[in-house]
């Protein structure tokens, strides 16, 4: 993603939840042109070819061709794509062998004929050469479906890992910036996208969402009571996880203190209530993981 020195950079990231609703709260490449195909003040017919995930799990991939114009002259083609030429230039018109009734709200057809403005795209062909259903632009077919999508995403702002994958900065010189990101304590798959806008290049966008696994090559989960009593036995629970895909040899320490003992484990795993065996002094397990 190219950049300069203060451009504004903002960095998105969601968990694989969210992600993989595709309800449109990401930033693609095709969904940035889609939107930049919103502000024009006029209709084209520009051909668009649509990639949809058969699992639906990845963004719409969206690519629009270049075509030729519609217009019938040069007069037209300018008349089409807004545009007002003026020039001392002889510039070619076909004749048109009717006049339309521009009171009524008749405007002309490509070839021949009229129609009235208001049923332009109402997906009725008015003319024959079907110029009134040209470069129309018709809503989402899965857009009530994106919606919906939208509304249910409570993933969207993540309330347990809080906004730790959201940063906006200005570039450095040469357009880098490192930093670091405090990663949450929540097992999960993150998707980053990024954004750039500077004033020499303009709006640029990460390709493919980069993944990132929030996941510990090795996780080790204490579990015990808070609180308790003198002369009270307490019992611990140590979880061990191995994400590696080769096995581990992990030798665990209980450190001694002079505030508590260990209690005796008899044989068998038996440990008795009253008058237990107690022992000081460091304790080492050696535990294999797979």
């Amino acid at each position: 993603m190219p950049a300069d020195a203060g451009a504004f950079m903002g960095i998105h990231a969601q968990r694989s939840a969210s992600y993989f609703m595709q309800a449109g709260n990401d930033i693609s490449k095709s969904r940035v042109v889609d939107s930049f195909f919103l502000f024009e003040n006029f209709t084209r017919s520009e051909p668009k070819v649509v990639w949809k995930s058969r699992e639906g799990l990845v963004p719409d991939e969206s690519v629009y061709l270049t075509s030729m114009n519609d217009g019938v002259d040069t007069n037209q083609t300018f008349t089409l794509a807004n545009l007002a030429v003026f020039t001392d230039a002889h510039v070619p018109a076909r004749p048109r062998t009717e006049v339309c009734d521009t009171k009524e709200g008749y405007v002309p057809c490509f070839t021949e004929g009229c129609f009235l403005e208001s049923k332009k795209c109402d997906g009725h062909k008015d003319c024959e050469d079907g110029s009134d259903e040209n470069g129309c632009v018709f809503q989402d077919d899965q857009y009530e479906y994106r919606v919906l999508r939208r509304s249910i995403s409570s993933e969207l702002y993540d309330v347990i890992g809080k906004e730790w994958g959201w940063q906006e900065m200005n570039g450095e010189y040469g357009g880098e910036e490192f930093f670091r990101m405090t990663v949450p304590p929540i097992i999960d798959d993150y998707y980053f996208t990024a954004f750039s806008v500077s004033k020499t290049l303009g709006f640029t966008s990460s390709g493919e969402p980069v993944p990132f696994s929030t996941v510990r090559p090795f996780m080790m989960h204490l579990e015990g009571p808070s609180a308790c009593h003198r002369g009270e036995q307490v019992g611990l629970r140590l979880l061990l996880l191995n994400n590696e895909p080769y096995e581990m040899l992990v030798l665990i320490t209980l450190h001694s203190s002079p505030h508590y003992k260990f209690v005796h484990v008899e044989m068998n795993g038996i440990v008795t209530s009253y008058g237990a065996r107690l022992e000081g002094g460091d304790h080492q397990h050696m535990v294999y993981v797979c």
